[in-house]
């Protein structure tokens, strides 16, 4: 567990003197809306009622803007196991259709969300989804989206379902915003279970490239996780 300590201090360390040299380079940053798209590495650490860890990811977003590709790594120690694990690794494709901000509805989009295994895990999961922007008030959106979702292997079976949430960011100033999401999913058809979850996070920019989030996450099933970390804009 130290040694895991040990490594994120060096991770974020190492992050910051790479933030440093970039600072000329960096485009202005208006992320408040998740359909505005950029190019960024973040380092997050984590912490959960399972485990601790890194989270790792890269955002690559297309010269226009409009399609951004999303790669997610977590390295955590699970508390079950006294080990330190590749967990489930993240790919996300994103693709704004439409984006009208001077319309209440006049942004759209879709996404591919895939979740391969990871430590004990051997469940694919694969949700195509769909994204309606609703701008509501100028520091006030709602972002709803709605997917299919399916599991390979949960617990020995085939899993179809669905997903629905409401991205809400709440821009506070030019350089502070939180983003609210509630979200509710219904992982097998077949059975009415479903998982309930609340998430809360704040976005503070600290400079023209650098962005400081704090994202606390509760759910019914999963229970409460907490990370904090920065992300590059480049």
């Amino acid at each position: 567990m130290k040694k895991l300590y040990k490594s994120i201090a060096i991770a974020m360390l190492s992050i910051v003197s790479f933030t440093v040299a970039a600072q000329d380079t960096a485009p202005e940053i208006d992320n408040a809306k998740p359909t505005n798209l950029y190019t960024s590495v973040m380092a997050e650490g984590e912490l959960s009622e399972s485990g601790a860890g890194m989270r790792f990811s890269i955002d690559k977003a297309s010269a226009d803007g409009r399609t951004m590709i999303v790669g997610e790594l977590p390295v955590m120690y699970d508390n079950n196991t006294g080990k330190v694990n590749i967990e489930n690794a993240r790919l996300r494709v994103f693709h704004v259709v439409n984006k009208q901000y001077d319309k209440v509805m006049g942004t759209w989009g879709a996404s591919v969300d895939v979740i391969a295994p990871g430590g004990t895990d051997d469940m694919w999961m694969i949700s195509p989804g769909v994204l309606l922007g609703v701008m509501a008030w100028e520091k006030v959106q709602f972002f709803p989206i709605i997917s299919y979702q399916y599991r390979s292997n949960f617990k020995g079976a085939v899993q179809h379902g669905m997903s629905f949430q409401v991205v809400t960011p709440i821009q506070i100033n030019d350089k502070f915003f939180i983003r609210a999401t509630p979200a509710i999913q219904l992982p097998d058809f077949r059975n009415s279970g479903t998982d309930i979850s609340f998430e809360l996070g704040s976005f503070v920019t600290i400079s023209n490239n650098l962005q400081w989030t704090t994202t606390v996450t509760t759910s019914q099933n999963y229970g409460n996780t907490v990370r904090t970390g920065i992300s590059i804009f480049l």
